[in-house]
């Protein structure tokens, strides 16, 4: 060559998002990075990651279950024209994905005050109006299409829910509970950087593929130097358009060469145990994105694993009731209560419900549903199905059956009522009365053989 070429190459370093420095307060708005910008993080880390995508979406889909339900207070064909099943996913979706929700809140215009329309919003187009104290609940909140180009997309300023004037359009801002003051972190917030671990493994393995499988190569031409530098870098130009790609793995280069001492030599650049590294961080990623989650069993989000159970129903079912208890319920009850709160004006009695999947309630003839005030906790057949496989263990069991013997000589004998049996029969091995009368027998016959018992007892 010419000259020798010597360049300084920095590697990426990667900066953990600091959650104390989101907020990014202006002179008329508060937001969260600047340009509302970490929502947009958040969201192309969902994007990127396959697990990460999966969990939100399952997780949204759990808590809708069959939708949104009147159960007082306002009618279902009411309620469902105030709030489209649209609109519904998107707020549950935006809440697991971001924790917070934006609400636009529309009335009528004439008669009485009632809510007519409640529209979801995307978190990253919503600016809070920046208040005297930060402590205090914002009065206004500002909106843009596109913060990045709100030269472009002038904000525009919302009243808060409640504090609006002549029937004008308000926002509800809805949100979990986080440490920061304005805006929520994700709940997943300790496995955001393992979602965008995923997203670079797959970007790297796709470079990879297009290398022809190549960490990367050196190519040394050793017949002399170029005749001028445009010579050169056509001939480099050269070798990554016959070597490089996915459709050029395998290709023949023919090279004329002087002798053997000046032919074309191929210098290969290789990662040690590459594939064990690549196994290792994309599980890594994923259990830890899992775990920030709060996933009871992958295998509810689409993910094959293998269990201690006996089934992989039996796995799912188990999971399944511990996360509807820890995650699903918990979100449903701050989803609906603020929905509550915002049908209240003109709909004071109101009480709304999430059904569940009716997979879920295969012997439930009547509604499962999850209220606000969590009085009417989810009963799912999840909780059946499981205590009647219980059930029917305990009955075909060594133990059971030798149980269900001490119960019948208990009886007997005098020593345990006869009532009391059958509840135990009934309630721990799962019969229904008329088995458990004909394992215990007939009543009368029961106390006529106790009778008899006594009877040669005092003789």
């Amino acid at each position: 060559m010419k000259k020798d070429k010597l360049e300084v190459l920095e590697f990426n370093n990667y900066v953990k998002v600091n959650p104390q420095s989101l907020l990014q307060i202006g002179n008329k708005f508060l937001t969260n990075g600047p340009d509302n910008d970490f929502f947009t993080t958040v969201e192309n880390a969902y994007l990127g990651s396959p697990t990460l995508q999966a969990v939100v979406d399952g997780y949204a889909n759990y808590i809708v279950g069959d939708g949104l339900k009147a159960v007082e207070g306002i009618t279902q064909e009411k309620l469902d024209k105030i709030i489209s099943s649209d609109d519904l996913q998107s707020l549950v979706h935006e809440y697991k994905l971001q924790r917070n929700s934006p609400l636009q809140v529309i009335y009528n215009k004439a008669g009485d005050l009632k809510v007519t329309k409640i529209h979801s919003i995307p978190a990253r187009q919503i600016a809070v109006d920046k208040p005297e104290d930060l402590m205090e609940d914002p009065l206004a909140y500002w909106f843009s299409f596109d913060w990045k180009l709100k030269s472009k997309f002038k904000p525009k300023l919302v009243p808060s829910f409640g504090l609006g004037e002549d029937r004008e359009t308000e926002l509800f801002y809805l949100k979990g509970n986080s440490p920061q003051p304005i805006f929520a972190l994700p709940d997943y917030f300790s496995g955001l950087q393992y979602a965008q671990i995923e997203e670079e493994i797959a970007n790297y393995l796709r470079k990879h593929i297009k290398n022809n499988f190549s960490a990367g190569k050196i190519i040394n031409v050793n017949q002399g130097e170029a005749v001028n530098e445009e010579a050169e870098e056509d001939a480099e130009r050269t070798f990554k358009r016959k070597l490089t790609g996915s459709q050029n793995a395998g290709e023949i280069i023919v090279s004329f060469n002087k002798d053997k001492d000046s032919a074309t030599t191929v210098d290969s650049i290789e990662i040690t145990d590459a594939y064990q590294q690549f196994e290792f961080l994309s599980n890594e990623a994923n259990s830890k994105i899992l775990l920030a989650n709060k996933v009871t069993s992958p295998s509810l989000f689409g993910q094959s694993v293998a269990t201690g159970f006996s089934s992989n129903s039996d796995e799912m079912i188990t999971a399944l009731k511990t996360l509807y208890r820890n995650q699903i319920n918990p979100n449903r009850s701050a989803i609906l209560s603020g929905l509550e709160n915002i049908l209240k004006v003109g709909y004071p009695d109101v009480k709304l419900a999430f059904e569940d999947f009716k997979e879920l309630k295969e012997n439930s003839e009547e509604p499962v549903v999850e209220t606000a005030d969590g009085v009417e906790t989810v009963e799912t057949d999840i909780d059946t199905k499981v205590e009647s496989e219980s059930q029917a263990g305990l009955r075909g069991s060594v133990g059971g059956v030798t149980g269900i013997l001490s119960i019948q000589t208990a009886v007997v004998s005098g020593n345990t009522g006869y009532e009391p049996a059958i509840t135990i029969l009934k309630e721990i091995y799962g019969f229904d009365q008329e088995v458990a009368v004909k394992l215990l027998g007939n009543k009368e016959d029961i106390n006529k053989a106790i009778e008899e018992e006594k009877n040669k007892t005092t003789k």
